[in-house]
């Protein structure tokens, strides 16, 4: 099997790559230019995505696509921007690539938090309405819907994984993810922003548990198939925060503001459907996510 990544230099990417090398997975990475230089020898760097010879070469050489690609997150983003900026790259990407191999599989990142949206208090089904209330959100579902409509049309083979929120090593910065948002605050002594009254729930799991989870679906044969991945237990924000504060020893100072529109009360996915079809199930507490993530962290000073 070789899989072709789109987005493999991001958080996911990088957690999928490593886990790809030592499962000997032979795989490849688009880019638009040369990443870092411990992840150049991954890149074929394809300059336009509108080289239609070059995608017919990529498309015969690899059985399967994992696109992980998205320039927006859910805090920010543009309504208007969302189609052109991400969901029509996207589209376009796959259909030109199953085009010229049909028998080419695509998996899909999507967002198991943002897709439904905030009429759910349970943990949310993959057959429940999906109302997002982020472009980020519905710039997702779009992409999903387009997706489904090229394996109606013409028998594309898309597996659309919703995945809660994935916890590891590689998130920096400040728009990845809430746990290296509380890292980086305690770290630098800097006032922790809080969002809500934070008894707001998310789910969290293990990205090196879901870049193993990508892999597998990536060997399997499928249709059309729409899992939700996650941990299916709900984590309060404020719960999050003093677990991570408990870990390195430090308090850090909070400042609560009025929650945003784009945030849903509660985000926890359901995941029978995943264990019941393919026997996945996420194995590792928030809590021992979260203490191989800050060691790991610490390790390498990063934030």
């Amino acid at each position: 099997m070789k899989v072709l990544i789109v987005g493999g230099f991001g958080f996911i990417g990088k957690h999928l790559i490593e886990n790809a090398i030592t499962k000997n997975i032979s795989f490849t990475v688009i880019a638009r230019k040369d990443p870092d230089v411990q992840w150049v020898k991954y890149a074929y760097i394809l300059e336009n995505s509108l080289d239609d010879k070059a995608l017919q070469n990529l498309a015969a050489e690899h059985d399967a696509l994992v696109y992980l690609a998205s320039s927006s997150i859910p805090a920010t983003g543009s309504f208007l921007k969302e189609f052109p900026t991400n969901v029509e790259p996207a589209v376009q990407l796959v259909e030109r690539l199953t085009y010229h191999n049909p028998e080419l599989k695509v998996i899909y990142l999507s967002s198991g938090g943002q897709v439904y949206g905030n009429g759910y208090k349970r943990p949310m089904k993959e057959s429940d309405n999906c109302e997002p209330m982020s472009p980020y959100g519905f710039g997702k579902l779009m992409t999903e819907q387009s997706l489904s409509y090229l394996h109606r049309s013409r028998g594309t083979k898309i597996a659309i994984l919703r995945v809660a929120n994935p916890v590891g090593k590689w998130q920096v910065g400040l728009r990845q993810g809430l746990v290296n948002v509380v890292y980086q605050s305690l770290m630098l002594k800097e006032p922790l922003k809080i969002f809500g009254t934070g008894a707001e729930l998310r789910d969290y799991i293990d990205v090196d548990e879901l870049a193993l989870l990508i892999i597998n679906v990536a060997s399997m044969d499928f249709d059309l198939e729409t899992w939700n991945v996650g941990s299916g237990v709900g984590t309060a924000t404020i719960q999050l925060v003093e677990k991570i504060e408990s870990f390195l020893g430090i308090e850090g100072e909070k400042v609560f503001l009025p929650r945003r529109p784009v945030d849903p009360e509660s985000a926890v996915l359901n995941c029978e459907k995943i264990e019941k079809q393919l026997g996945w199930k996420a194995r590792m507490s928030i809590d021992d996510v979260l203490e191989k993530t800050l060691n790991s962290k610490l390790k390498t000073a990063s934030f």
